[in-house]
């Protein structure tokens, strides 16, 4: 049916038909465009995530670097904890030697008192020594600390057995205790150069074990930045593609979209018209 409006406009009924039509053809491709345009951001959100998890490229990571981290990272936590406890028994020994001292100006002053007492603080200083394991760094030589904790600092003789004096009262006389620190400072001067000694190679160790460390890490972290910006490469080239196609597909629609509107502004033009053609009973 054509209105006043159709005619007084000059427009045809086929024509406005026709534009009508295009017109309602455009929200009807825009939601299947969207549709389209959705489920290709989902596919290829699943490429990008295959790309990312490529095994093939994670490969590339060379398998001995990182086996040759995680043993220098054991080894390091072995060679730090080793490092700590050698340090404690160090201060342990140096604590010792001063109490040494202390044990010679009581015998000197004749009180046994502060001798006992000293003495209880030996044995609680040797308490907190800690018998080291150098096996799993490479460092096997005995420094002492055992034999130390078990025995103690003082020995006396016991009818022919060396014996751990805990007192005074276990000398036979201030003779044999004057012997016994003697023998103590001796034994305290060879536990702490055995103790510098591991603690030299310990750090030579330790220095050589972060150079190491170092070198591995920049090396792994090199060949993953590699492989990182092989994915990148990967995933751009992905969008790009999926760009190139949603593009396509949307200048494909807005050409036939052009294409349709030339051709029924031509068609139902009544100067395109011939007087006479079937198409002038819609005009």
């Amino acid at each position: 049916m054509v209105g006043e409006a159709g005619i007084l406009s000059g427009v045809s009924f086929a024509q406005s038909f026709a534009s009508t039509r295009l017109a309602a053809g455009r929200p009807n491709f825009e939601l299947q465009f969207n549709n389209l345009q959705n489920s290709i951001i989902d596919r290829l959100n699943e490429k990008i995530n295959e790309a990312q998890k490529d095994s093939k490229l994670n490969n590339q990571i060379d398998v001995f670097l990182l086996a040759q981290e995680k043993k220098l990272t054991r080894f390091q936590s072995d060679l730090d904890l080793f490092m700590f406890n050698n340090a404690r028994n160090i201060n342990a020994v140096g604590e010792l030697a001063r109490r040494l001292d202390d044990l010679s100006t009581a015998i000197g002053n004749g009180d046994t008192a502060a001798f006992d007492r000293t003495l209880s603080e030996v044995s609680d200083i040797i308490g907190n020594t800690v018998v080291t394991n150098g096996t799993t760094i490479g460092i096997y030589i005995s420094d002492g600390i055992e034999a130390l904790r078990r025995d103690g600092l003082l020995q006396y003789d016991n009818a022919g057995t060396s014996t751990k004096a805990t007192a005074y009262s276990d000398f036979a006389d201030q003779a044999e205790a004057e012997a016994a620190i003697a023998s103590a400072i001796e034994k305290v001067g060879q536990i702490s150069d055995v103790l510098l000694y591991k603690a030299e190679g310990a750090e030579v160790l330790r220095q050589k074990t972060v150079t190491n460390l170092n070198s591995t890490l920049l090396q792994i972290q090199a060949a993953q930045t590699a492989v990182e910006a092989e994915k990148a490469a990967e995933i751009a080239k992905l969008r790009n593609e999926y760009a190139q196609l949603l593009n396509a597909i949307s200048l494909a629609f807005e050409s036939s979209q052009a294409l349709s509107e030339q051709l029924s502004a031509k068609l139902f033009s009544p100067d395109a018209v011939p007087p006479g053609s079937a198409v002038n009973i819609l005009l």
